[in-house]
């Protein structure tokens, strides 16, 4: 009898405790209105792309991913089961979205051309929290290099142009690109407002 406890027991807080193992990939929240991507990466963090933000997320339990914003802003990611997701933030744990797997990310990058691109993510997210002035500029140029570490040559391009247009709405010199490792300067030129 004991040792058939123990057994169900184990059993038990394997399956409660047990990592889910999510599928990276493109996941639209419960309304249909916005699509994010996600991709794991070999560090045990995750990278979230937003329409207008990119975020590494680091594993800080066994289904549950945090980033701190520039403003220390403390968010999570927590996976519900292998297709779903909650966001929230610590502070408010009770307003939260769900986004549920709505598909592959098609032709991804290469793994060295990723890994490069999330080190110039990572690079404009570090000068985020040192140059307060061009945090703006900064969370544009991090999203366009986790895009291109994350989307094909198509879904880059198309990324591409929206954050491009959004920087030539305040930048004073908009011939030229602030962050030609993220943005190639073939790209920002051919877009124009």
């Amino acid at each position: 009898m004991k040792y058939t406890l123990s057994v169900l027991l184990i059993f038990f807080c394997n399956c409660v405790f047990a990592q889910i193992k999510l599928l990276s990939g493109n996941y639209t929240s419960q309304d249909g209105n916005m699509t994010v991507s996600i991709r794991f990466n070999d560090d045990n963090t995750l990278t979230l792309v937003e329409p207008n933000l990119a975020s590494i997320y680091k594993k800080v339990s066994a289904n549950e991913y945090q980033t701190i914003s520039a403003y220390g802003t403390d968010f999570r990611l927590q996976a519900l089961d292998a297709k779903s997701v909650k966001t929230y933030k610590i502070k408010s744990p009770n307003a939260f979205s769900l986004f549920s797997y709505s598909g592959a990310i098609i032709s991804p990058v290469s793994p060295a051309e990723a890994t490069k691109y999330r080190r110039i993510a990572q690079k404009y997210h570090d000068l985020m929290k040192t140059d307060p002035n061009n945090v703006q500029v900064y969370s544009f140029c991090a999203a366009a290099a986790i895009a291109r570490a994350t989307y094909n040559k198509d879904g880059y391009e198309e990324y591409a142009r929206k954050v491009i247009l959004s920087l030539k709405q305040f930048l004073v010199d908009m011939n030229k690109c602030p962050c030609e490792d993220a943005i190639p300067a073939s790209t920002w030129a051919s877009v124009k407002d």
